[in-house]
């Protein structure tokens, strides 16, 4: 079910449909080649977030985070240790009308229609706030009146690498999980601790031009970047993005993007091969950061575990 390999990383032809409507302000992206557009596109990628390379479909059940891994060595054999899907929220009362995943912003969107409210859902690994996993839900058309969007959920079943808790954090509207790798990756390395820090995702709830965005968050912190204090730094972090501007939270993200892609290959004439180029680049970048020493597995980019 899962593609093991990192942030949004697939190396994809373009795929536009025939006849499909691709959204104005999508266009000049597609037609450049930095933006992947088809009525509905596979999500089998991953994403880059908390100072570490993680692995992260947003509509899977599952996710990894580069450094935590469970299993002894080659006899187990060492793996990622899957963390349950904090992001796998669908619309499921509208018609899905586009997808598309923008390598140029970092973004994989969603847009439904429900009656007549146009709705978008976004997906990103924040990039300047590296432990942040960021879904947001937006009124698109701000019609009169308001729409009810129906939600589903499916984070799916417990982890059998890290064994969570649930942990009272007193804070309303969010989930706070704990625990640690079951088992160590060498006899005398010590196990990972790993705290995550989530939205309520309700059944269903009310969307208009005067409330037009519904912003959930995940944090994912662990003892490789807070040593003892990853609950605290999950519940401190949690806070401070829940209450940012949403807008600010977004911008940030395609400003950190765009300071990354100041450096790069200008390919004209040949859209097949700038797409290609594009995706081979962004797949790379996703993959590593400059502030972590974790990105990579043994294997390789696309492998998930030491074979």
């Amino acid at each position: 079910k899962e593609m093991v390999i990192h942030r949004f990383g697939i190396v994809l032809a373009l795929v536009c449909l025939i006849g499909a409507f691709v959204p104005p302000e999508w266009a000049l992206r597609v037609k450049q080649g930095t933006c992947w557009f088809r009525k509905q596109i596979r999500t089998n990628f991953t994403c880059i977030h908390r100072l570490q390379t993680d692995i992260w479909e947003p509509l899977s059940d599952s996710q990894y985070v580069a450094g935590v891994y469970n299993g002894r060595g080659f006899e187990s054999p060492s793996h990622r240790a899957r963390i349950p899907g904090t992001s796998a929220i669908r619309i499921t009362n509208g018609e899905l009308i586009a997808s598309a995943l923008d390598i140029e912003r970092g973004i994989y969107y969603r847009r439904s229609q429900v009656g007549i409210c146009t709705i978008e859902q976004r997906w990103m690994a924040h990039r300047s706030y590296p432990d942040l996993l960021l879904h947001q839900i937006e009124l698109i058309n701000k019609p009169f009146g308001s729409c009810m969007v129906n939600l589903s959920f499916t984070p799916g079943n417990s982890s059998s690498d890290i064994g969570f808790e649930e942990i009272p954090n007193f804070i309303s509207g969010a989930n706070l999980l704990n625990g640690s790798t079951l088992v160590s990756e060498l006899p005398n390395s010590p196990k990972t601790y790993v705290s995550v820090m989530f939205s309520d995702v309700p059944s269903s709830f009310e969307i208009s031009a005067r409330f037009p965005v519904r912003q959930f968050v995940t944090v994912i912190r662990t003892s490789l970047d807070s040593g003892k204090n990853s609950v605290n730094s999950a519940v401190e972090n949690y806070r401070k993005y829940f209450a940012e501007n949403s807008q600010k939270l977004l911008d940030d993200h395609i400003a950190a993007w765009a300071e990354i892609w100041k450096s790069g290959i200008e390919i004209e004439g040949d859209l097949k091969l700038g797409t290609a180029i594009n995706s081979s680049l962004y797949y790379i970048l996703s993959s590593i950061r400059q502030d972590w020493i974790w990105s990579l597995t043994p294997g390789g980019i696309p492998v998930n575990a030491c074979e």
